[in-house]
């Protein structure tokens, strides 16, 4: 059984049904400046700036039919949060592009012993850079950190120094 939300993650072009959703909550809302400068800061309009568009499905997964799949959606959506993977939500008031996977909140208990119910918030990207040959990287890469692995993408080439300069710079550096 498909719910009537759903979500397909651009970076693979992949889709996610959920067994159930149980709730769709919709937020748009403006940033009101409280002092006239904050209020000529960019993006400001009347006083007022928008905020990025929110969406929560509240989530009912189950392993009804295929034995494991709530627990390979978990890391599944871990693996998409974590990677910032843009995604599109669609729901029956309306879709949304661009959008990031903010937060994952999954529970089991006895309601639901193989399976979870949970929310999942989805906040619009505000700046989006797009490269189709991206791809998320698989669940449990360490994706949490913000750092970036150097490249050296100069073109300058290796500078030749004579044994009689290298010998001098080290001379005056009181090397011998």
């Amino acid at each position: 059984m498909k719910s009537s939300a759903y979500i397909r993650v651009k970076a693979y072009d992949y889709r996610y049904w959920f067994t159930g959703v149980t709730s769709v909550k919709h937020s748009f809302s403006l940033q009101v400046a409280s002092t006239y400068d904050a209020s000529r800061e960019t993006g400001f309009v009347n006083g007022a700036k928008n905020q990025p568009n929110k969406v929560t499905l509240s989530v009912v997964e189950t392993d009804t039919g295929q034995y494991g799949r709530s627990a390979g959606m978990i890391r599944a959506l871990e693996s998409v949060k974590q990677s910032r993977a843009l995604c599109q939500v669609y729901t029956a008031a309306r879709s949304y592009d661009n959008m990031l996977l903010t937060d994952i909140s999954a529970t089991q208990d006895e309601t639901n012993p193989t399976g979870w119910t949970g929310t999942l918030t989805f906040t619009q990207a505000q700046y989006v850079t797009w490269n189709p040959d991206y791809h998320a990287p698989v669940a449990g890469t360490d994706t949490n950190s913000n750092s970036s692995t150097v490249t050296n993408t100069g073109s300058a080439a290796a500078k030749t120094v004579s044994d009689s300069a290298a010998a001098q710079t080290l001379s005056k550096a009181g090397i011998k």
